[in-house]
């Protein structure tokens, strides 16, 4: 030992023999790590999150090219992301909506339709359903016959010429200048009047042109209610207006069509016919006048004396009985009043 705190240096020999175990030691770790690297590589290109694509060996002279180059079925087709879309042509109104929809499934969903353009077109193709399938069938025969290209831009121009209407745009103007609301709710004419702007090509007119056309076809009661309004400059806002006007005159409309619930006028108390001079006239006399008549042995019906009422030769007959009401007050005829009498004379 050399002086005291400090330690006295290893032999040589010694040293070497530390070092080369070390060493070993530090080999078989960074051994161990590359094993575990090369797992979590592997495990990542099978989930499909490997940055690179997993190593290909060479192929052979022989080996097929579609063979060699990786594909999305060789890694995992991905999912779907939107729904498949199908057209059967039972309704042509329905074939603009598929075209976008198809178009757009095979832009978005690239991977999933087929590793290549012409795979993506047979996926196209499966999507369309009897009539419509029989009418684009030829189309693609011919293709296959003939080594013509499968392209999806091809596809969708053969789907207009198969199902699109030529005429479309002068119909829908047609429709424009001559459409009506008539007695149609307001927001139900509206979404088929703009509808028809847009099959027209008509959105993007100046926002007077488009007032005009849809003023020309609100109906009368919806424009005498505008008369005192001032009408705004922009298309939206005139809208608004008119779907505001139009929700509160339904709203009116529908308030107005119940039942009043005042009571009717309680007129117990007056009759149907009244005499002057013996002659029948309007209505007739009330109770108290009855009672004094009677009192009186003079005629019920027409005030005279020397008779009764059912001798009165005045012409007058009870008027004919009316639907009662539960708010019609009950009353008496005039022969049940003047045979009230006579039983009460006897």
């Amino acid at each position: 030992m050399g002086p005291e705190g400090s330690a006295s240096p290893l032999p040589t020999s010694i040293n070497a023999e530390w070092l080369y175990e070390t060493y070993k030691q530090q080999q078989e770790t960074n051994k161990q790590q590359q094993e575990t690297n090369a797992s979590i590589l592997q495990l990542l290109q099978e989930l499909r999150l490997a940055p690179q694509a997993p190593a290909l060996a060479a192929p052979s002279p022989d080996t097929p090219m579609e063979l060699v180059t990786p594909s999305a079925s060789s890694l995992g087709r991905p999912k779907h992301t939107l729904p498949q879309p199908t057209y059967d042509h039972s309704d042509a109104s329905l074939y603009p909506q598929f075209k976008g929809l198809i178009a757009q499934k095979l832009r978005v969903d690239a991977l999933a339709c087929g590793d290549t353009e012409q795979d993506r077109v047979w996926y196209g193709f499966a999507c369309l359903k009897e009539d419509a399938s029989t009418r684009i069938y030829p189309w693609v025969d011919y293709a296959l016959k003939t080594g013509s290209p499968l392209t999806i831009q091809a596809f969708l121009d053969q789907l207009d010429i198969a199902f699109s209407d030529p005429q479309k745009v002068q119909k829908a103007m047609a429709k424009v200048n001559r459409i009506q609301q008539k007695n149609r709710p307001f927001r139900e004419f509206l979404q088929d009047f703009e509808q028809t702007l847009l099959e027209a090509g008509g959105w993007g007119w100046d926002d007077a042109v488009r007032k005009g056309y849809l003023k020309a076809g609100i109906n009368y009661k919806l424009k005498s209610l505008l008369v005192a309004q001032v009408e705004p400059s922009s298309y939206t806002d005139y809208v608004n207006l008119l779907r505001l006007t139009s929700d509160n005159l339904e709203a009116l409309q529908s308030s107005s069509s119940f039942p009043s619930s005042r009571q009717p006028r309680n007129s117990s108390d007056s009759m149907d016919w009244q005499p002057t001079n013996g002659v029948k006239s309007g209505t007739f006399v009330s109770r108290e006048v009855q009672r004094a008549r009677i009192a009186k042995n003079q005629c019920l019906k027409c005030g005279g004396e020397g008779h009764i009422g059912r001798e009165c030769r005045t012409g007058w007959k009870p008027p004919k009985a009316t639907p009662k009401t539960s708010a019609t007050v009950s009353r008496s005829t005039p022969a049940q009043v003047e045979e009230e009498s006579d039983s009460g004379k006897e």
